[in-house]
This record gives C-alpha cells, structure tokens and sequence, in this order.
C-alpha cells in the first residue's frame, strides 16, 4: 500500500487563526473549519441595521446551525442567554471551546435543526446548510426556516444567510408573517424574518 492520504491531523482540533487575526478552535471534517465563512461574516456585519440594535446581543439567542460558533461569538456577551445547537458532535465540542475561551456562558445542545430545542428565543441566526455531500437540498432549508418560526417569540426575529439562489423567501411564506430581503451581495443575501406562525 502506499502512503496515506493527508489528513490534517483529523481526529485532533487544533488553532486557527484567520487573516485577519481572528482566532478559534476547529478542526477537519467541520464545514469551512479552518476559515471565516464569508455569508456568515457578512452576516455579522450587517445585524446592527438588519436588527435596529449595537453588539452584542442581549436576551435570549439561538444560534441554529452552530458550527465551531462564529456567529454566536462575535454576536453575544455578558447580557445574552445563549443557546447554540448542531447536529455535528466535533462543532458541539468546538463551540463549547469556543466560547468558554472568551469567557461566555452557553447551552450548546446536539440537535438536528434545532429539533430537540423546547425555549423560545427573542432572536435566531441562522446560515443553514444546503447540501449533503455534493447533493444540493433546499428541503434542509425548509426545515431550518421551520425550526426558526417553532422556536421565535411572538416579537422574535430570525435573520438568515444564504446563497443568492436558495429561495429561502418562497419557502419562509407559510412560516412568517413577514418576510424582507435586507441586502444582498454578488454571493450571499440577508433574509429577515418575523411574526412567526404557530
């Protein structure tokens, strides 16, 4: 036999520190492990207007589709009560990582699209996934949209990321009362959604 395919040390998380000068825990095998993805920095950048608000967040937060926590890192502090959910062991433990080395409090809970999640949240974010493997599912979509409008307040608000021809604004009509592009860009766009139907 010849030598082994590299890789990367798989089984070990390991440092990563991003160009520019972010630094998290992760490891192969996690989607887009040793980068910042690009939808959900743009994301980030974009909540203040997206949700009338300064960073970082207070009240209750759900990150769904949690990943390593990039997006509950850079949004949350000492005022949110945060929740983060994956389906993916490894992105629960690099996560969990994650947030304690910057000293915040968290449930990081294993779920697939949030279904065994039970509280309601005041805001969800959300950058779903949209494939499995090299098959694309917009279904996967659906079900985060859905699992977003079960687990909103009333008043709550979700705010997504996707790539520009997911239709998540089609799929969002018979869970959301209110449905708003907020911006988009030559890849990505921002969907803002509220007045969830129970």
């Amino acid at each position: 036999m010849g030598q082994p395919l590299d890789d990367q040390d798989y089984p070990l998380s390991r440092q990563v520190e991003e160009r520019n000068g972010f630094v998290f825990i992760s490891k192969p095998g996690l989607y887009g492990w040793q980068k910042v993805d690009q939808g959900s920095q743009y994301l980030v950048e974009s909540l203040p207007k997206m949700l009338d608000l300064t960073l970082p967040i207070s009240g209750k937060l759900l990150d769904l589709g949690c990943g390593y926590g990039y997006l509950s890192m850079l949004t949350a502090g000492s005022q949110t009560e945060l929740t983060c959910t994956d389906n993916n062991a490894a992105a629960i433990k690099c996560c969990e990582t994650n947030l304690s080395r910057i000293g915040l409090k968290a449930r990081v809970i294993a779920s697939n699209a949030g279904d065994l999640i039970e509280d309601s949240f005041d805001i969800v974010l959300c950058n779903p996934p949209f494939h499995s493997g090299f098959s694309t599912q917009t279904d996967l979509t659906e079900r985060f949209v859905a699992a977003a409008a079960r687990l909103l307040q009333p008043t709550g608000q979700a705010c997504f990321v996707v790539n520009k021809h997911i239709g998540l604004e089609q799929k969002a009509q018979k869970f959301f009362g209110k449905i708003s592009l907020h911006s988009e860009n030559s890849h990505f766009k921002l969907i803002h959604l509220s007045q969830p139907k129970h």
